[in-house]
């Protein structure tokens, strides 16, 4: 796919980094009313840890290279959760060395309120499109999804590199 550089482009670029916070804003920070107290002091990242850990009760390196962060951060991370009792420890019955994450009753609960809010919160954002729309717009969305998965440069775009 080739890359066109054109003013209409660059404001068509600008346009989208205007409207993203939104968006983004819209969908995340929106609690429901149910359960926003028990989320009071759970952090955004905390519930995308907990996604991981509810979908695989994986290891701690998984979780780490899951939310790509460091075993460190993503062992303070899950500290907290647990702290919150909201993750458990659980030793993998296959290999005693190992520790498995599992997310509580209590986390579970939480997920299905929020999920089921978060879809709502989507659908209302999503409402002024008909369904032709919103099937282009979730097929161009994979589409920047997939090159960001296979193309690993794209990951590293604006940092330094190791060593540099």
């Amino acid at each position: 796919m080739k890359r066109r550089s054109s003013r209409h482009r660059t404001e068509l670029l600008d346009r989208f980094l205007m409207v993203r916070p939104a968006i983004e804003h819209r969908i995340h920070a929106s609690k429901p009313p149910e359960v926003a107290a028990e989320l009071e002091g759970v952090t955004l990242h905390q519930i995308e840890a907990l996604r991981v850990i509810q979908r695989a009760g994986c290891t701690m390196s998984e979780l780490a290279r899951s939310l790509g962060v460091g075993e460190s951060a993503a062992t303070a991370l899950v500290d907290r959760l647990v702290r919150q009792g909201l993750v458990e420890r659980v030793d993998d019955p296959a290999d005693r060395r190992v520790v498995r994450l599992g997310a509580s009753k209590r986390a579970l609960e939480l997920a299905r309120c929020y999920d089921a809010h978060q879809r709502r919160v989507v659908e209302e954002l999503l409402g002024a499109l008909d369904d032709e729309q919103l099937a282009q717009l979730v097929e161009l969305l994979e589409v920047v999804a997939r090159q960001w998965e296979e193309d690993p440069e794209l990951s590293t775009c604006g940092q330094a590199s190791p060593g540099s």
